[in-house]
């Protein structure tokens, strides 16, 4: 039996013993003549590893057209003078006008860049309105996600379905901005991006599904229908076809769609490129999925401009050295407090401290989780929550002489009536949209977790008699 102990203990003791060179020190693989630490690397917050803020600031910019006697749009020509005394019509046109800046759309507006943040999984971020001016900033850490999540804001999301035909009129005569709308975002459900075989016979095909709502799906099907009657043949005999215009942020995604067929189905699938190397498919996938998480969140209510601020750090490297420093110091004392006061069964307490810490930065670093201050004060009294744990399960079964389960019973059951509000707090704030608070609120749950696991596991091999 004592045997049996003493093998089990020395176990555990090298399973704490590898956690600890994993976590502290990672796990290394030779790499082109080169060690790699092949652990996932922590993320670090703003706080530590600097950012950029992202201004939205409404557009006042103001559309002049000239038209002449006739009502056609004029090219203005440098040095002639378009008065109305000439015959020429002045109009101007702020690009946002009074009847969209409201209180409505400057929420609806932060609301839509929420939508495609949560879409694009940016793990920390922070926007700010102000409601009365309409303008909004979104601080966002840089790291290698940065400039997706800046490619998927930054699409306007506006989908029209217009005539092929007036189109290129409307835009021959300078008038692109007035072109009839088909169909718009408020007929969209829903869009993916799917791959499919290339119609040339090599590479993969990119395509963006656009599933449409049942009003825009009986839209579609009446276009369709409309669209095949006024297909023709002309003298010579060739079929005269006409055909949509499929346009996204004023950029056409495709030009003279014809319809063979009526479309009942509610959707259409627009082939954005094709790829012929892993490089050109994830370019064009990343393009088409910005796209479809526009499309899904709906358009921008105000147009806006922007402008990118980047900021550094605001804890300092030694300043953070120098707080690492300070809690080993007084990890460390606390570790000797341990063996001092409790001999043998202090030793083994001191190596569960140890092992506790390092699982914990361990699932820090495979659970993604973002280091802020919050966090990592989480993780400082979760630490603290084990030590305290472990030292009164020592103390009671030392004074009370009871035996281990019976003293961890009795110290689960004081530190839960105590900690009860804790475990609360720590799961709202998990739920936040707040990244200060979430780092706090999820390091705290992790600790919780861990705690009661790992004493469960290690804490009663080591120290049960």
């Amino acid at each position: 039996m004592k045997l049996h102990k003493s093998i089990m203990r020395i176990t555990i003791m090298l399973i704490i013993a590898l956690l600890v060179a994993v976590s502290f020190f990672g796990v290394y693989r030779l790499d082109e003549f080169e060690t790699k630490n092949i652990m996932p690397e922590y993320l670090l917050g703003m706080e530590f590893a600097g950012g950029m803020t992202i201004h939205f600031v409404v557009d006042d910019f103001v559309y002049t057209e000239i038209h002449d006697s006739e009502g056609n749009i004029v090219e203005p020509v440098e040095g002639v003078e378009y008065t109305e005394e000439a015959g020429y019509q002045i109009i101007e046109e702020r690009v946002n006008t009074d009847e969209m800046l409201t209180e409505e759309n400057f929420l609806r507006a932060k609301t839509v860049l929420e939508h495609r943040l949560n879409a694009i999984e940016a793990s920390q971020y922070e926007i700010r309105l102000n409601t009365e001016t309409g303008q909004m900033s979104l601080t966002l850490p840089i790291d290698d996600h940065t400039t997706v999540i800046y490619n998927a804001i930054m699409q306007l999301g506006i989908f029209e379905i217009q005539d092929a035909d007036d189109r290129e009129e409307a835009i021959e005569r300078g008038d692109g901005r007035n072109i009839e709308a088909l169909m718009d975002n408020s007929h969209i459900a829903n869009a993916t991006v799917l791959h499919g075989p290339s119609p040339f016979g090599m590479g993969v095909s990119v395509f963006l599904n656009i599933s449409f709502n049942r009003e825009g799906t009986e839209r579609l099907e009446e276009l369709s229908r409309e669209y095949m009657e006024k297909t023709t043949t002309n003298e010579e005999g060739e079929i005269e076809r006409r055909g949509i215009a499929l346009v996204y942020d004023g950029s056409l995604l495709r030009h003279s769609m014809y319809f063979d067929e009526v479309i009942t189905r509610g959707e259409i699938d627009i082939m954005l490129g094709v790829a012929t190397t892993d490089e050109e498919l994830m370019n064009i996938h990343s393009a088409a999925s910005d796209i479809a998480i526009a499309l899904n969140s709906g358009p921008f209510p105000i147009y806006y401009e922007t402008m990118v601020e980047e900021f550094t750090s605001t804890i300092e490297p030694t300043m953070l050295r120098t707080a690492t420093l300070i809690a080993i110091g007084v990890f460390v004392l606390a570790l000797v407090g341990l063996v001092a006061r409790f001999g043998a069964k202090g030793i083994y307490a001191a190596i569960l401290q140890m092992g506790y810490l390092a699982t914990l930065l361990l699932i820090v670093r495979f659970a993604l989780i973002i280091i802020t201050p919050e966090g990592i004060a989480a993780i400082i009294l979760s630490v603290i929550i084990n030590y305290i744990a472990v030292y009164m399960l020592l103390h009671t079964m030392k004074k009370e002489d009871l035996k281990f389960d019976k003293a961890m019973i009795n110290i689960i059951k004081k530190l839960i009536a105590v900690l009860i509000p804790v475990y609360i707090i720590a799961i709202v704030l998990s739920f936040t949209t707040f990244a200060n608070l979430a780092g706090f609120g999820t390091g705290l749950v992790w600790g919780t977790i861990v705690f009661y696991l790992y004493n469960i596991i290690f804490t009663r091999a080591l120290l049960k008699e």
